[in-house]
């Protein structure tokens, strides 16, 4: 049997959503060990799936993969655990990479996480998720290649986008510092409103492209070097005005108390609705974690600076 638990992902922001210099996308987050998912696959007499409430999704793209690799034998596939849908933590990612990791290994083919993602049809936009199945830790990506001829001709989410996963830019261990999540019963931009979110905001300024690269550079980058938790909060608050994009009310209260409680470096990972804040403070964490319970479920985790972790027995 094969085993392959993969991790969660924060994603703090795209970087240029402008492309005047025939680049976007690009991206920035963080692995996280909580909340996971773990994969096993075995042979079998029967091709049999079981993820829940996503096995038929499973199921299908097990058959892509095994057309795609000539694969023969049958093999039972068991999620055991998933990260929850639509909840800005890399969900869909993390599960296909997943299960191509083991499917694949059960049958002695190699692939990295890059020849995965275009097999499964993942990392289009940001390589983020990529990255952190990869080898973990804080992430830049440098996006893609774009305008007539190139990678990408339009701006898309990364459902809708057929872009392989972009090339790291730069990837570091990150401190051991306490992270909270709290994730609403609500689900974040995905689908249909993802793509017209897309349609209608991008590009965006030409400003904002070069704020956030700045904020990344030369703040967020040397905090996490010099492991200055103070410094990542400002960087985190910097890109938060820079970006276009705004935060629901809801979404927004949830920052606030965060940020009253002592948590630093607070926003949302991607199209939400998870917010995310970080403590090198045990009994900060507590506060905050008893405060965030009204709005939805508490996560307690922290970085992951390895990727992931495969497993045969």
């Amino acid at each position: 049997m094969i085993s392959v638990t993969a991790p969660s992902r924060l994603h703090l922001s795209l970087i240029d959503l402008n492309g005047s210099l025939g680049r976007i996308d690009g991206g920035v987050g963080i692995a996280l060990q909580k909340p996971d998912v773990l994969v096993e696959a075995e042979f079998s007499n029967r091709l049999a799936v079981n993820a829940d409430s996503r096995s038929s999704e499973i199921l299908g793209l097990s058959r892509k993969l095994m057309q795609a690799c000539k694969i023969k034998k049958n093999f039972v596939l068991n999620v055991r655990n998933q990260i929850p849908l639509h909840s800005g933590l890399g969900s869909t990612t993390q599960l296909y990479l997943a299960t191509a990791k083991a499917i694949l290994t059960l049958n002695g083919i190699e692939m990295n996480a890059s020849e995965l993602a275009v097999l499964t049809g993942r990392g289009g936009t940001s390589g983020v998720g990529v990255a952190a199945f990869q080898n973990g830790g804080f992430i830049v990506d440098s996006g893609h290649s774009y305008g007539k001829g190139k990678e990408k001709q339009k701006f898309l989410p990364s459902a809708f986008s057929k872009a392989k996963p972009a090339p790291v830019a730069c990837r570091l261990d990150f401190p051991d510092w306490n992270v909270l999540l709290c994730t609403p019963e609500s689900k974040g931009l995905h689908g249909v409103d993802e793509l017209k979110y897309f349609k209608q905001h991008f590009p965006a300024g030409e400003k904002e492209a070069e704020k956030i690269s700045r904020i990344i550079l030369m703040k967020m980058i040397p905090s996490i070097l010099e492991k200055n938790l103070e410094e990542f909060d400002q960087a985190v608050r910097l890109m938060n005005k820079a970006r276009s994009f705004k935060f629901p009310k809801e979404t927004q209260k949830m920052i606030n108390e965060a940020g009253r409680q002592g948590g630093m470096g607070t926003s949302m990972t991607s199209f939400g609705p998870t917010v995310f804040t970080f403590t090198d403070s045990q009994k900060t964490k507590e506060r905050i974690k008893q405060k965030l319970k009204q709005y939805g479920r508490v996560t307690e985790t922290k970085a992951q600076n390895h990727g992931a972790v495969v497993s045969k027995a």
